[in-house]
């Protein structure tokens, strides 16, 4: 083993894309983030997740702590897709099909059920803060499609959210891009793609359309669920140091 290097797995949900790393998040200073989230120079991904089981409660039906990092290193206080990229590794790497997990992100605890290829997690109700921004552990704005051209100006007002866009397509379903805060644009979002259809009030189980693909959002009484189809891509090690 070579001082300084990291196994890490390589995961995405709908092209929203992880580096997922079994290690305590104090192994991982900002320059080591920065460098693995980088696309040319790194691994590359939009997060990087950091993964460790809590108390003696056995893998595959576990509990675990995730510390998120987004690229630019700032951290992130939920990431529905993640959560179910984490929940997706669990269960291949320990030759499950079907298990449950409880995930712990900043003090908060939610429930992620794996179900063959399905992969759902279990929010509370989003909640409706002042001047339209939704939380879902993180915080969102939901806005029309036709304002995509003035992201730079919402994301300067509304620095500490992700921005939504959105357009209603059908009665179950819905086209939205996002915005991420220390991202930029991605291919999709879990939590936002929740916040949104609760924004809008929908109530059947809804599909999101996002530029990477399709996930499923349905609210049933206090509780939201987001569905979604992990995929792991590879499992590597990055290095700290040039070994040669």
């Amino acid at each position: 083993m070579v001082a300084g290097e990291i196994e890490f797995v390589k995961a995405y949900v709908n092209g929203n894309d992880f580096v997922i790393v079994f290690q305590t998040p104090e192994m991982l200073d900002e320059a080591m983030v920065r460098m693995i989230a980088d696309r040319r120079y790194g691994v590359g991904c939009d997060q990087i997740l950091c993964v460790q089981p809590i108390g003696t409660f056995a893998i595959p039906n576990g509990h675990y702590s995730v510390t998120i990092f987004n690229s630019d290193c700032t951290s992130a206080k939920m990431c529905g897709n993640g959560v179910c990229a984490v929940a997706a590794c669990v269960a291949v790497f320990n030759g499950h099909k079907d298990i449950d997990i409880t995930v712990d992100v900043c003090d908060a605890e939610y429930s992620v059920k794996v179900c063959g290829p399905d992969v759902a997690v279990e929010f509370p109700l989003p909640t409706l803060l002042d001047s339209g921004i939704v939380s879902t552990g993180n915080k969102h704005v939901i806005r029309g499609m036709s304002e995509v051209a003035d992201v730079s100006s919402i994301s300067m007002s509304h620095s500490e959210c992700n921005i939504h866009f959105v357009d209603v397509v059908s009665n179950t379903k819905i086209r939205m891009k996002t915005f991420e805060r220390g991202v930029g644009w991605t291919n999709a979002c879990g939590s936002g793609a929740v916040a949104s259809v609760y924004y809008l009030r929908l109530k059947d189980r809804i599909g999101v359309i996002h530029d990477g693909g399709m996930s499923f959002v349905e609210v049933l009484g206090d509780r939201a669920y987001l569905t979604v189809q992990p995929r792991i891509v590879f499992k590597g090690v990055w290095y700290g140091q040039s070994i040669v």
